[in-house]
C-alpha cells in the first residue's frame, strides 16, 4: 500500500528508455552500456528480519542471501554487493563473524563485496545487489492465462522455525534443520538461470506463497487458483507439526526464498528434466485464468478463504 501509493506515482510514466522496469519488482532493470543490469536493494532490522541476539555468521549470511534472491526472481546472475550496516558499538569478535558470514555467501554465490556504508544507530543491514540479466528479465506481470503455477523446492520451513530461534541446549535434527532453513536460505540463481527461456513470471518467496503469488496476479491482472494438497510441504517439518500447521505454515509462511512462477504447460517435461537434473523438486500447484486475486482450492474445488490475506508484514510483523 506504501509502494502503490506514495513510490509507483514518484516518476508517473516518465521514464527513460534506458529503465525497462521501475519500481515495483523483485529489482528494477536497467540498461547501461549495452547490458541489462538488475538492481536491488533489502533492508533487515532488529526485531523485524531477525531476531535479537541472532549468531552473527548467521546474520551475516541471511543478510546477503535474502537480497540475492531477488535476482533469482528476475533471472538474472549476482555480480556486485553494497552493504550498509547500522550498528550501535563496534565488538571486534561480533563483526569477524558477521563478515565470515557475508564472506561465505558472496563466496557461494560467485559476486563481489564492492562498497557499502557504516553508521552508529540501532541494528540494521541494508544489502544492494546489481546482477547481469540474460537476454530475458522475467517480471511479475508475466503471467498469462492458461498457464500452471510452479514452486520450486519444499516451504514452510523457515516459518516452522520461528518458536525455535534463540533456543538454547541440546536441539533435535528436526529443529537443527528448520532453523538451517531460516538462517542459510537458498537464492536459486542456478536453477532460475536454467528455467528462464520458459517462464513467464516469477517472484521469490520472501513474504509468503499466497501473498507472493499475489503479487504476480496483480500485476499480470490475472487470477491464480492454487491447489491447498499440491504444495510441497517441507517433509522434515511434519516431526514437529502437525499436517495442518504445516500446510499454513508452506502457504502463508515466508522466508522460503524458493521461486514462484508460471510458465506454459507445454514446456512441462522440460521443466521437469531441468529439476531432476539439479536435484530440486519442481511442483505445479496451480493454474492462471483470467479474473483477478488468489484462491486456495482443495481437490474437489472448495475455496479456502482464511489464508487469502495471510503472509508477512513487514508494518506488523516481528521476528
Amino acid at each position: 500500500e506504501l509502494i502503490n501509493k506514495f513510490f509507483i506515482p514518484f516518476h508517473g510514466l516518465n521514464l527513460p528508455e534506458d529503465v525497462h522496469k521501475g519500481i515495483g519488482d523483485d529489482a528494477a532493470v536497467v540498461s547501461v552500456g549495452g547490458e541489462l543490469l538488475a538492481v536491488s536493494v533489502d533492508t533487515m532490522t532488529e526485531g523485524v528480519h531477525f531476531y535479537p541476539g541472532i549468531d552473527p555468521e548467521d546474520l551475516g549470511y541471511r543478510s546477503i542471501a535474502t537480497a540475492i534472491s531477488d535476482m533469482a526472481a528476475m533471472s538474472a546472475t549476482p555480480r556486485y554487493v553494497t552493504l550498509s550496516l547500522s550498528i550501535q558499538s563496534i565488538e571486534t569478535a561480533w563483526m569477524k563473524k558477521f563478515i565470515k558470514g557475508v564472506k561465505a555467501c558472496i563466496v557461494q554465490s560467485d559476486c563481489y563485496l564492492v562498497g557499502g556504508d557504516t553508521v552508529k544507530g540501532a541494528l540494521s543491514i541494508a544489502v544492494q545487489v546489481v546482477g547481469i540479466c540474460g537476454s530475458k528479465p522475467i517480471y511479475r506481470s508475466g503471467a498469462k492465462e492458461n498457464d500452471l503455477v510452479a514452486v520450486t523446492g519444499f516451504l514452510g520451513g523457515a516459518k516452522t522455525a520461528l518458536p525455535f530461534l534463540g533456543r538454547d541446549g541440546e536441539l533435535s535434527p528436526d529443529i537443527k534443520y528448520v532453523l538451517h532453513r531460516y538462517h542459510r536460505p537458498s537464492p536459486r540463481i542456478g536453477l532460475a538461470k536454467e528455467l528462464n527461456k520458459y517462464m513467464n513470471s516469477a517472484i521469490d518467496i520472501s513474504d509468503g506463497l499466497i501473498t507472493d503469488i499475489g503479487q504476480i496476479a496483480k500485476q499480470s491482472k490475472k487470477k491464480i487458483n492454487l491447489i491447498k494438497e499440491r504444495v510441497p510441504i517441507d517433509p522434515k517439518i511434519l516431526a514437529l507439526v502437525t499436517r495442518e500447521i504445516a500446510t499454513e505454515n508452506a502457504l502463508a509462511g515466508g522466508d522460503d526464498y524458493e521461486i514462484a512462477f508460471t510458465f506454459d504447460k507445454e514446456y512441462l517435461d522440460k521443466i521437469d528434466k531441468i529439476g531432476n537434473k539439479a536435484n530440486i523438486p519442481i511442483t505445479v500447484i496451480g493454474t492462471v485464468e483470467k479474473g483477478l486475486g488468489v484462491s486456495v482450492l482443495n481437490e474437489s474445488g472448495g475455496t479456502f478463504n482464511q489464508y487469502r490475506s495471510q503472509g508477512f508484514d513487514h508494518f506488523n510483523s516481528r521476528a
